[in-house]
Order: C-alpha cells, then sequence, then structure tokens
C-alpha cells in the first residue's frame, strides 16, 4: 500500500510555478516602444535618448557606447554600420539569441554557469580597454 504524504506549504515545483502575465506585457510593451523611438529616430541629437555618463566626464568609450546607434542601424538593416558603431552589442545579439533557444529548449540549468559570467566579464573588459586604445590598428572598435 502506498503513503499519502501531507502537501508540503511553501513555494511550488518549478515547474508549476508561473510568472503573471501582466509584467511580461508592460515589459514587452516597453521593449516594443523604445525599438519604435529608435527606429523612427536617429540617437543624436535627440534629448530623450541618454547620453554616456562616462564618455561625457571622462572622454573614455564605454562598452555599451554607440549601442543606440547600432541597434537603430539593425533595425533598418544596415548590418556593417551597426558594426562600426559597436561591434560587442552586434555580437551580443545572436550570442543571447543561441543562449536563449539553448536554455528554452534543453532543460535549464538552476543558474547561469560561473564560467561564463566570467568569459563575459574578461570579453567586456578586453573590449572597453582595447577601444579605448590610441593604435590605428583599434580604431574600428569605437564609433
Amino acid at each position: 500500500m502506498t503513503e499519502v504524504h501531507p502537501p508540503v506549504l511553501g513555494r511550488p515545483p518549478a515547474e508549476v510555478r508561473r510568472v503573471p502575465g501582466w509584467p511580461v506585457i508592460l515589459l514587452f510593451l516597453g521593449g516594443l516602444s523604445a525599438l519604435s523611438l529608435l527606429y523612427f529616430y536617429r540617437p543624436e541629437g535627440q534629448f530623450f535618448f541618454p547620453r554616456c555618463t562616462l564618455y561625457t566626464t571622462t572622454g573614455l568609450l564605454c562598452p555599451t557606447c554607440g549601442g543606440l546607434r547600432a541597434t537603430h542601424d539593425l533595425l533598418h538593416g544596415r548590418w556593417l554600420a551597426a558594426w562600426r558603431d559597436n561591434a560587442l552589442v552586434v555580437a551580443a545579439i545572436p550570442a543571447f539569441l543561441g543562449w536563449w533557444v539553448y536554455r528554452r529548449y534543453r532543460k535549464p540549468t538552476p543558474e547561469f554557469p560561473r564560467a561564463a559570467i566570467w568569459g563575459i566579464a574578461v570579453v567586456v573588459m578586453l573590449f572597453t580597454i582595447l577601444r579605448n586604445l590610441p593604435w590605428p590598428a583599434m580604431r574600428w572598435l569605437s564609433p
């Protein structure tokens, strides 16, 4: 005969937990609004797009400098111009999509691998250092 256990109070198992619908809808609408602004307006000279604080105060390019211009160019199908604006953003899009597909259709691991976090940090730091070097060979990394 099988034993009957009383239900355990607390969080439901992972397969039962669900994200509430309204935050996902609000996040989607916010992203769609931001992308539509980027599609219709070039980021230079617009007051509603943020300026890079690091570049404004120090003159150094941060890893995301040129990211809004790159997104604008990608939305218009100008891949090479987007690559010139910010190569890291353009390279991160297929990497993120590949990671998302892998996580979506494979058994998800409980957390993001520590080695991946360190790898991303090293790539971002190297990109930031190299794009700020004054050498002619590194000019292609700055917008």
